[in-house]
């Protein structure tokens, strides 16, 4: 601690109540058996101010009352006169100090022997302002002075930038400054402003800088000693007389205006103002993230996590904590605001580890700079164990959805190495071995299962509650861990399609197109294509093809997808798009539109290709189409709907509706087949009715925890066919809204029920209205059940107690959306990257890649086209 004594001195004119609100702040924050307080009344008209300052009695109190108003500067000479030793703060009278204001001003002042004045934050000091540089920031309700001075020490970089000049509402000066420059300027400056610009000006010309205290606020609630007309005034004249004296610093101070080289202190405050808005915070761990911009973002789990977080973002601050690639995506997401923090912790290795430092390192981080009340872990598969220990150790409760086996076995999905379900009576060590080893990568010579068994119950035994979605599962982890039985709770997934905005397409003549291929083929034209957008506002989110028919228009969904060589000359990227367009929507030549959806727009281009109409008389009343919907891979069924089609089976369409990872399904080329590939799930309404859909089949061979795709299919009023396993067979019996098979034989059953709704359409009937019975469960009713589950464990001893020691600074740096850089090294950093980014934009262009071909061959006018490829770059 730094042994220096300050003088605190307060000009006082007027603003009584002001006045006792800031004396009530400096007796309750600072040791006035230290530093020394000055109260210089300028002869206030005001006469409650005399009766105020006529109570402040006390050691180390000095109260000076003028006979007549001397103005600012001359009483701000007067409190440095009262001592020959001490440093001095100038205090405004409308100010609130806060916890250890002095203490921290005193330590920035002497950071730096060229230190010679120190300003803190305030929400209203132009240079120091914040969140908002250099406005008059009014306070959220939530956030009183006091909570503000915690914010702003809590995530301080303690960096003490340099600024152009202080500012008067509260600036400490060294009192070798005054020793060596004089006071202010009273004689021109009168009753104030500009005379911290004079006297700074001087300052700086023998040598010394002026620095923010950014782990410091003070709140200053306005200057009321001036009316607004005759501050005006002041501003003008004395401004002149500053850029007359100093025409090189006041350059400077604009220049700072201009700039705001310190905004990453403004940026990082109003970032922890946002968490301090009286709301809890959750945080959410999954094993790979759900945004847009992340890599691996599909699957059940995120879209549970993404439901959850809407969900609850009116109720809470959600963070939700995901690995993607070498990262770790830290996003909070609150009811008005959203920040992406992006922390780098290696690559995933491809086997679990129990403990990580570099993933414990960023946990401690986030943890010191951010109080849970909760987290809520979904999945930590390529992360570690250590969100479980941390959590734990700073008592803050645990919530754990098991959205698969996991926390079983490594291998995830229950299933041995032969794709067959592991049942827990009748397992044994080679079966796991072959498991682990298979799915895992895992040589169980250790006796791999057992420790990680272990290791799986102790984490378990300690959260507050396990969840999970179905019954099924409850049942299945109960069979190996029977002392969690009781424990687990059953909370089912709730599921909606999003209603897209009704919006009408507007033409755009920037749309770029090609049709690659048309086929006509049984079941349909299978269009192949590609658009271009050719609008740098605008990105490309999905494609669609129209037909209009008198005033009717169909949309046809596409599967729309990146390929990295559909660039124009002007370096726009486009998409690639197919799809069937059926021929039972159509019986007249038509015409097709090109639609293409942005996240806030629709634009459209007419008359993109032409079809004729097809016969479709001999269409047979016994056709019977069967849809396969959501990824799939072996596990998902893919072996038994090669089994199913290569029965042959007369007047049957199956339509593969998303992407597929099974070779064999793949291989597969048949006239009654169509593989759409990836599509929007809102789109698939649409799409089973677009294709006639009789049945869904919903075929995973592993015990499903709950199964979003069951749920689109009952949504849409679908007879669903699933395998008699896992949460597909307890819901399906629940419902009776199809049919359920056993995976031994899935294929053949399958083929006796798609021959009995052949002989008799009844039977599909009887099931789609079961089907249409179906109720689903919201998303709104899920949020219900799990905020009772959060609120249950709500309590003022299990929050995370005060807040936490952390890199500032390092937290910042990953901070995603900022604007600002810290420092000239990092900037510098940061124009080479863009450099860098800029040079590989040019090396993947269409331009450069014409214009290094045209380099590399002897043609007429070389010279000139290449100089014209340049111009237009």
């Amino acid at each position: 601690m730094i042994d220096k004594s300050v003088d605190i001195i307060i000009p006082i004119y007027n603003a009584a109540d002001d006045l006792e609100i800031c004396l009530e702040s400096i007796y309750k924050h600072t040791d006035l058996s230290k530093n020394r307080l000055v109260l210089i009344n300028d002869n206030s008209p005001d006469p409650r101010i005399k009766e105020i300052l006529d109570r402040q009695i006390g050691d180390n109190i000095i109260v000076i009352n003028n006979e007549k108003n001397q103005g600012f500067s001359a009483n701000i000479n007067l409190g440095m006169q009262q001592s020959v030793e001490n440093d001095v703060i100038l205090l405004n009278s409308d100010t609130v100090v806060t916890d250890r204001w002095v203490e921290k001003m005193v330590v920035c002042a002497y950071s730096n022997p060229e230190i010679g004045t120190v300003t803190p934050l305030s929400n209203n000091a132009t240079l120091c302002s914040v969140p908002v540089f250099c406005e008059e920031n009014k306070l959220p309700e939530n956030i009183d002075a006091e909570k503000m001075g915690e914010i702003v020490e809590h995530c301080s970089m303690h960096k003490y930038p340099q600024i152009s000049v202080a500012h008067g509402f509260c600036m400490l000066v060294k009192r070798e400054v005054i020793d060596l420059i004089g006071n202010f300027d009273a004689a021109t400056f009168g009753r104030g402003y500009g005379e911290e610009n004079d006297f700074c000006n001087r300052a700086e010309q023998v040598g010394y800088i002026h620095v923010q205290c950014d782990d410091t606020f003070i709140l200053h609630t306005g200057t009321k000693s001036f009316v607004s007309a005759e501050k005006e005034a002041y501003i003008r004249e004395h401004d002149a007389i500053l850029r007359k004296r100093y025409p090189l610093q006041m350059h400077t101070n604009d220049v700072y205006v201009r700039d705001n080289p310190n905004g990453y202190v403004q940026e990082n405050v109003s970032i922890f103002m946002d968490v301090e808005n009286g709301k809890k915070n959750i945080l959410y761990v999954v094993h790979t993230d759900f945004r847009k911009d992340a890599s691996d973002n599909v699957g059940g789990t995120q879209l549970h996590v993404n439901h959850l977080k809407d969900s609850m973002v009116s109720e809470y601050n959600v963070f939700v904590a995901a690995r993607d690639g070498e990262f770790l995506n830290l996003t909070l997401y609150t009811d008005k605001t959203e920040h992406f923090w992006k922390f780098y912790i290696g690559e995933y290795k491809g086997y679990f580890r129990f403990h990580d430092r570099n993933i414990s390192r960023i946990w401690n981080l986030v943890f010191g700079a951010f109080k849970f009340d909760l987290v809520h872990v979904h999945h930590v598969h390529s992360l570690s164990f250590d969100i479980f220990d941390i959590a734990f150790a700073q008592n803050v409760p645990v919530v754990v959805t098991c959205h698969d086996y996991f926390f079983v076995s490594p291998s995830v999905k229950l299933l041995d190495a032969d794709f067959m379900p592991i049942d827990s009576k009748t397992v044994n060590d080679e079966v796991w071995q072959n498991a682990l080893g298979y799915w895992a990568d895992i040589y169980n010579g250790t006796d791999y299962i057992k420790l990680w068994q272990k290791k799986s119950l102790d984490v378990l035994s300690k959260c507050s509650d396990i969840i999970v979605p179905n019954v099924s599962v409850k049942e299945n982890m109960g069979q190996f861990y029977p002392e969690l039985f009781a424990k687990i709770k059953v909370i089912e997934h709730g599921y909606e399609f999003k209603t897209a905005e009704v919006k009408t397409a507007t033409e755009n003549g920037n749309i770029e197109h090609f049709i690659e291929s048309v086929k006509k083929t049984p079941m349909g034209y299978v269009i192949e294509g590609w658009a271009i957008l050719d609008e740098s506002d605008y990105e490309i989110e999905s494609i669609y093809l129209e037909i209009n028919i008198g005033d009717k228009a169909t949309t046809i969904p596409t599967t729309t997808v990146e390929r990295g060589d559909i660039v124009n000359a002007k370096g726009f990227r486009g998409k690639s798009f197919k799809t069937l367009i059926p021929f039972n929507i159509f019986d007249i030549h038509v015409s097709l539109n090109l639609l293409i959806r942005t996240s806030s727009n629709i634009f459209k281009k007419n008359d993109i290709y032409e079809l004729d109409s097809v016969d479709k008389s001999n269409n047979s009343s016994k056709l019977i189409n069967i849809g396969f919907i959501g990824g799939i891979n072996r596990e998902k069924g893919g072996s038994i709907i090669c089994d199913l089609i290569k029965k042959h089976i007369p007047n049957v369409n199956y339509y593969i509706l998303g992407n597929i990872g099974y070779d064999d399904l793949n291989l597969i080329n048949a006239d009654n087949v169509y593989k759409f590939g990836q599509y929007n799930s809102n789109d698939l309404p649409k799409l089973l009715s677009l294709y006639n859909i009789d049945a869904v089949g919903i075929l995973s061979v592993w015990p499903e925890t709950f199964s979003y795709t069951l749920s689109e299919s009952l949504i849409c009023d679908m007879p669903t066919i699933v395998t008699d396993i896992g949460a597909l067979g307890e819901r399906m019996k629940r419902t009776d809204a199809g049919w359920t098979v056993t995976i031994d034989d899935a294929a053949g059953q399958i083929a006796n029920i798609i021959h009995l709704i052949q002989t008799d359409r009844n039977v599909l009937d009887v099931k789609k209205t079961s089907a249409k019975n179906y109720v689903n469960k919201t998303l709104s009713m899920m949020a219900k059940e799990y905020q009772t589950v959060y609120e249950n464990l709500f309590n003022e001893e299990t929050r995370q107690s005060g807040y936490g020691n952390f890199n500032a600074e390092e937290l910042y740096k990953c901070y995603m959306k900022r604007t600002f850089f810290i420092d000239t090294a990092e900037k510098m950093d940061g124009i080479m990257a863009g450099i860098s980014q800029a040079d590989k934009d040019i090396l993947n262009s269409f331009t450069f890649k014409v214009a290094k071909k045209i380099r590399s061959i002897d043609i007429p006018f070389k010279v000139q086209l290449w100089r014209l490829l340049n111009k237009s770059h």
